[in-house]
Formats: C-alpha cells, sequence, structure tokens
C-alpha cells in the first residue's frame, strides 16, 4: 500500500506548518499502534469504517499538505485507489455474508384456530 514509506511513521513535528495546517495527523504506525491497544478504536460493529476512515485521513492530510503532482501526493492518489477497492471488497463479502436467502419454502404451514 505505501511502499515508498511516506505514511509509515508520523510526519516530525519540526516539519514547517504541518502540524498548523495538520489537525489530526495520521500514519500508519499509529494505525498499527490502535490494532494493538486493548481498547481498540477498530473493534465492535463499526471497526472496519474507522479504520478506513483512518486511511482515508492518511489521504486527505497528504493532499492537503503537499502540492498536487508531487511523488508524495501522487503516493496519496495511488492509496486511495487501494483504499476504494478494499471497502468495495469489504462490502461484497459483507453482503455476500448478511444475504438473506429470499427464495420460497418448500414448505407449507397450516394455521389452525
Amino acid at each position: 500500500m505505501d511502499e515508498l514509506n511516506y505514511f509509515a511513521q508520523p510526519v516530525p513535528r519540526n516539519t514547517v506548518g504541518y502540524h498548523e495546517i495538520i489537525a489530526d495527523p495520521m500514519d500508519f504506525a499509529t494505525i498499527k499502534k490502535n490494532i494493538t491497544k486493548a481498547h481498540q478504536p477498530y473493534s465492535g460493529p463499526c471497526g472496519l469504517q474507522a479504520f478506513f476512515a483512518d486511511i482515508q485521513l492518511i489521504v486527505d492530510n497528504c493532499q492537503m499538505f503537499n502540492v498536487e503532482g508531487s511523488d508524495v501526493y501522487e503516493s496519496a492518489t495511488a492509496l486511495e485507489s487501494q483504499l476504494n477497492a478494499m471497502k468495495q471488497a469489504a462490502t461484497q463479502r459483507w453482503l455476500a455474508e448478511t444475504a438473506v436467502d429470499s427464495s420460497p419454502t418448500s414448505s407449507t404451514t397450516t394455521l389452525t384456530a
């Protein structure tokens, strides 16, 4: 996902202007740390959404701070494409696993009064 490791670690505090522009930094090291927490933000019914939202935050932050067309900006665009593919695959899997069999049943039920 991040072949050049642009998003592997937090942006250093001494990166000029970054922490003034980006209110909520995110990176893969922080995501990994969140996964290993006892009360991790990615558990429960909204966990996958939170996980995807944090990856999207990496993309959004990168594209807000960096110049369009730069290598790091383009890496964020590629990451977003991969994220969208992951979301689509997860949605398809969820739909397949939660599908209700709507085929008519062959048995009949007789109600008696």
